[in-house]
């Protein structure tokens, strides 16, 4: 705050000092003493804000003076200088920063609620296949016994006027013996003709 009070005081000088300056009246032809201007201050405070540029003197124009056509004419009035209007000084920017807002609160979003999980379908079974039956084992049936069939002895080719020869034996044989007799079959057992039972009775040791 004080480096923008001596800013401002600076710049309300310099307009000063112009303005006395566009304002003075010219010299009187006898000599008068010019009024001295204090000059600014050759160091300035340091100020962080930029000075406006400094505005110009304003010479006061001249006027040509027609030359007199009698020495006894009285000189033309001097049309004083049109003073320039004072502009007001600018307010120098202000180097303070506003204060930060404070954010906001922050409301927490609405909670919400529990999403039901979606039910996961079951996966499908391929339908169960049952297992194929053990093949039977296949009992092959017994083979017949082979059967010996004589074949048919083939007919005798009866011969037509061929004699058959005829062959002698040249061993001789024992002749067979003679059967044995067979012994005489016992003698047939009595008829019972009583019913009474006379057989004896089982021992225990026979049942």
């Amino acid at each position: 705050m004080a480096n923008l009070s001596w800013v401002g005081i600076a710049y309300a000088l310099l307009l000063t000092l112009t303005t006395g300056e566009a304002q003075t009246p010219a010299a009187s032809p006898g000599g008068g003493v010019h009024p001295t201007t204090p000059s600014p201050p050759s160091n300035p405070p340091p100020t962080s804000a930029t000075q406006p540029p400094a505005l110009a003197p304003m010479a006061p124009p001249s006027t040509p003076i027609p030359p007199a056509s009698s020495p006894t004419a009285p000189p033309p009035p001097v049309a004083a200088p049109a003073s320039p209007p004072a502009s007001p000084p600018a307010q120098p920017p202000s180097l303070a920063s506003p204060p930060a807002k404070a954010p906001a609160p922050v409301s927490p979003p609405p909670a919400t609620p529990p999403t039901k999980p979606s039910p996961v379908p079951a996966p499908v079974m391929p339908p169960s296949i049952p297992p194929a039956p053990a093949p039977i084992p296949v009992v092959k049936a017994p083979s017949p016994a082979p059967v010996n069939v004589p074949s048919p002895a083939p007919a005798p080719v009866p011969t037509k006027g061929r004699k058959r020869k005829h062959k002698h034996k040249r061993h001789h044989h024992a002749p067979a013996p003679a059967p044995a007799p067979k012994p005489p079959s016992p003698p047939a057992p009595p008829v019972v003709t009583d019913t009474s039972d006379t057989s004896p009775a089982p021992s225990p040791s026979d049942l």
